[in-house]
């Protein structure tokens, strides 16, 4: 908002406050890049963790349910 106020004002400078809101922009860009950067990683871990836990559950299925008794040599 101060960007904005000061190129308001008669005889501003307004190269400069397009310089100064390039520099702001590029700043957001990066901090945004750096956001969805960390969302993707914790949607792999997501992914990632369904995975395990569904190698788990069918691990634990065939343990507990797998047949009803000992095998036969």
């Amino acid at each position: 908002m101060v960007l904005i106020n000061s190129v308001d004002r008669p005889g501003s400078d307004v190269d400069a406050y397009v310089a100064g809101l390039d520099h702001i922009l590029n700043l957001k860009t990066t901090y945004v890049d750096d956001i969805k950067k960390k969302v993707s990683r914790f949607q792999e871990h997501l992914r990632e963790e369904d995975v395990l836990s569904k190698k788990f559950q069918q691990r634990k299925m065939g343990i507990t349910g797998g047949g009803g008794g000992a095998s036969a040599k």
